[in-house]
């Protein structure tokens, strides 16, 4: 397989792109229409739901189901066909002309894959065909918008190794302007391409290695999902997958250039997949890797508070087999071999473990923290920005003034079930949405929990508690309160959020 040609995609103006994203909106092309055909063999490899979707897509002989086969689902049509879906003869040449659609033997079809985000339309390829190939909007990447998604307005945001655009075009509607970066000139491209379909006026894409294209610039976010899988001296590097022989890399250098970058006060986020092979913990090589340049830059931030949500650990043959059935989609010798050299290759590298990681880093003035938070597995939970900032604000609390702890309103976190089990323990199950599962206490610190959720403060909840349970002096006092601590670092206790913070 090809990547297809790029080198005409300049010839479409932005009065044609405004034209083919208003047909799209018309036909009603979007996540809705699309989800029906997205259904049949959803559980299954590529290679084998692709002849399950094409047979359903084929009955529906409308402009909107010949626009999905065309752009969504990689179908080729007829050009009466494509001319239903487009209404415009004239589109339709302008779009064969600049190869956005091309047409072969059996048909017309766009070369790019159109990914529906929201609102947006994404043209991404087929990462199949690795090498330069450019990826577009994956339930990774919704995960990490979703996740720094608070709702609160932003200043400057960089989407550093932007693929095909679609997280700088998302955030484009929380901030004042954003920037996207990739060391490859074809994510470039399609990226422009994107942008010009989305008619954002507050965004712009520049080719170049990790920060160097925004080199003097500081940003109030910074989200990344960058190359981290381990590359095989057998592999032809791809440039979206691989992030050098570990995986970590390419990440390391990130994290070494990223607080420079960083305004006061800002955030970066980054979502990864971090290989355990030595002694040393993510949060420990986090840390040196960030200390690595901090004194050399002018007025950079100096300090940073760091967030961990880790995943549980991977299956590495699982991992292993992913990665490889998305470069070899037939499964044939090829196949074997990817498998059989990254797991022998792991094997040297000394990688024991690998955990999916999303790393929160804040930039503070003040003595930082640091906390990790096992979650629930991929998929079992959302980990949205209410959810970060409440993690976030429990850390601040935890870390500043105990006046402030004692003055706090906490509560137990809604839809919380407190279930009595046999052993005279209580089984605490949060929601289903939260990112931590159940866990197991025992009946005092199920009362705890009552108590300050119903208290006015932490300071009247230490009162009631230590009169109920005859620990009213300094000691006993300092031991509810310790308890309270834990709670609320562990997730069982939380501030609430405002309200217009993102769910």
């Amino acid at each position: 397989m090809s990547l297809p040609d790029i080198s005409r995609l300049p010839l479409l103006s932005p009065t044609v792109l405004r034209e083919l994203s208003a047909r799209l909106r018309e036909l009603g092309v979007g996540r809705e229409t699309i989800a029906p055909f997205i259904r049949h063999g959803e559980r299954l490899l590529d290679r084998m739901r692709q002849p399950l979707r094409t047979f359903h897509l084929r009955q529906e002989r409308s402009p909107l189901g010949f626009a999905l086969r065309l752009f969504v689902f990689m179908d080729p049509v007829t050009r009466e066909q494509a001319l239903s879906a487009l209404a415009s003869e004239s589109l339709l040449s302008t779009l064969l002309s600049a190869g956005l659609l091309e047409e072969y033997e059996t048909g017309l079809v766009c070369p790019f894959f159109l990914n529906v985000i929201g609102e947006l339309y994404v043209f991404c390829d087929d990462l199949a065909n690795g090498g330069e190939a450019v990826m577009g909007a994956s339930t990774t990447t919704a995960g990490l918008l979703q996740a720094a998604w608070t709702g609160r307005p932003l200043e400057r945001v960089l989407d550093l190794g932007c693929g095909a655009g679609s997280g700088a075009l998302m955030l484009s509607r929380r901030a004042v302007q954003v920037v996207g970066t990739d060391i490859n000139p074809r994510a470039i491209a399609l990226a422009e391409l994107n942008l010009a379909l989305a008619d954002a006026a507050n965004v712009r894409f520049v080719a170049g290695d990790l920060f160097a294209p925004v080199a003097e610039e500081r940003f109030d976010l910074i989200l990344a999902q960058p190359p981290f899988v381990s590359k095989p001296d057998s592999e032809v590097a791809v440039t979206f997958l691989h992030g050098g022989a570990r995986g970590d890399e390419l990440l390391l250098r990130m994290l070494s250039e990223l607080p420079q970058h960083l305004s006061p006060g800002g955030r970066a986020m980054l979502l990864v997949d971090w290989p355990l092979y030595d002694d040393v913990t993510p949060e420990a090589r986090i840390r040196a890797t960030l200390r690595q340049n901090v004194h050399n830059v002018h007025d950079a931030p100096k300090s940073f508070d760091l967030l961990l949500l880790a995943s549980p650990s991977k299956d590495l043959g699982e991992y292993v087999a992913h990665y490889a059935v998305g470069l070899h989609p037939n499964l044939d010798e090829q196949y074997d071999q990817a498998v059989h050299a990254h797991l022998e290759h792991l094997a040297r590298q000394g990688v024991t473990e690998l955990r999916a990681l999303l790393l929160v880093i804040r930039a503070t003035d003040r003595t930082p923290w640091t906390h990790q938070v096992t979650i629930r597995a991929s998929g079992e939970a959302k980990t949205t920005g209410a959810q970060i900032e409440r993690l976030i604000a429990a850390q601040d609390l935890l870390a500043g003034d105990s006046d402030k702890l004692r003055a706090a309103h906490l509560v137990v976190p809604e839809g919380t079930r407190f279930v009595q089990e046999e052993s005279a323990q209580v089984r605490v199950e949060l929601d289903a949405s939260r990112l931590i599962g159940s866990l197991i206490c025992s009946q005092s610190a199920a009362d705890l929990l009552t108590v300050v959720h119903q208290s006015k403060s932490v300071a009247a909840a230490v009162a009631t508690l230590a009169q109920r349970m005859k620990l009213d002096n300094a000691a006993g006092r300092a031991q509810i309160l310790g308890g309270i601590r834990t709670a609320l670092g562990e997730g069982l206790l939380e501030l609430e959020l405002e309200p217009e913070l993102g769910a």
